[in-house]
Order: structure tokens, then C-alpha cells, then sequence
């Protein structure tokens, strides 16, 4: 609900503008050749959760730490952290505990 609202109350053009930006740039992180690009520079542990196996796959396509993880939890929407938050929570304490 907290999001609803806050969408709601953003003037028409600035969601307009966001959403372009974000999924319509050639340049954009949202794009897969420009997020795998990212993802193949990155040298430090990763933990990515999303929401789509496919996803996870690609991630751990270009791991270069061992103690990185990908994992997928179903069912959730963008905002797992807060859908879910105490398997989310555990999760990623489980995972922080385990970098020592």
C-alpha cells in the first residue's frame, strides 16, 4: 500500500520519464547485455535473490567468489525484502555469517 500511494501521489511525467529511462534506454541496467556487462565486473561476493530462476542462472554465469550465492524465492514481487522479510532476513544473515 505504501508504494501504491507513493506512485500515485509522483506526478504523471515523472513516472512517465522513470519507466522509460529505466526499461527503454539503450544504455540501462535493465537490459540484459548491459546487466550481464555489470555483473561480469564484479570480483567481490554477491548474494542476488530474485524472483525468477532464469535470472539466478545468469548471476551465477558470471560469479567470480566462491562464497557467492543466487538464489530464487517464488512467489514474491519486486519487493521481497518486505513481502518476506523474515526468510529474507534469514537468508541473507545465513549468508553474511558464512563470508568469515
Amino acid at each position: 500500500m505504501w508504494h501504491r500511494r507513493r506512485i500515485l501521489a509522483m506526478p504523471h511525467h515523472a513516472l512517465i520519464e522513470t519507466v522509460v529511462d529505466v526499461h527503454q534506454s539503450a544504455d540501462s541496467i535493465a537490459n540484459s547485455p548491459n546487466s550481464q556487462q555489470l555483473w561480469a565486473r564484479r570480483s567481490m561476493p554477491v548474494l542476488a535473490v530474485g524472483t525468477q530462476e532464469v535470472v539466478a542462472e545468469q548471476e551465477r554465469a558470471h560469479f567470480k567468489d566462491h562464497r557467492s550465492r543466487a538464489v530464487t524465492l517464488e512467489g514474491c514481487g519486486h519487493w521481497i525484502h518486505q513481502e518476506r522479510p523474515g526468510e529474507f532476513n534469514e537468508l541473507l544473515e545465513d549468508w553474511l555469517c558464512a563470508l568469515d
